[in-house]
């Protein structure tokens, strides 16, 4: 009888030890903004932040990304066979680091590290003028 018990406490222990660590492992950000810089490793992001655009009193923030061998880079087009099925949604593809420029705009999604973010995904948004 104690033996199913202990394997009970033992699984719920394991569970609760899982759960406390996802939290800070799954954090990620996401940032978008214009590229400032870039050196095949750093990237620095000018980012206006969430609604802010069409306010010429917006701060800039610009934010330092770590960019790795494991970066997940894609670029974004229009198109009108999605695959969401909406006329006009964006597809992604895959792309390499050669074609990031400084001043193309970018959503990267990261992993915050101290001061930095470590680069998880980041994706190049072509527009009509790039």
């Amino acid at each position: 009888m104690a033996r199913p018990a202990a394997i009970v406490r033992l699984v719920t222990a394991f569970s609760l030890l899982l759960a406390l660590a996802m939290p800070a492992h799954a954090q990620t950000m996401r940032y978008a903004g214009t590229v400032r810089a870039f050196d095949g490793s750093s990237l620095v992001l000018d980012d206006v932040g969430p609604g802010q655009q069409n306010h010429p009193e917006a701060p800039i923030t610009p934010r330092t990304i770590a960019v790795t061998p494991h970066t997940a880079v894609f670029v974004t087009i229009r198109a009108e066979d999605a695959n969401s099925g909406f006329p006009g949604d964006y597809r992604e593809t895959r792309a390499d680091l050669a074609d990031l420029k400084v001043g193309a705009f970018v959503s990267v999604q990261c992993h915050p590290e101290g001061q930095r973010c470590r680069a998880l995904k980041l994706i190049i948004v072509r527009t009509a003028r790039s």
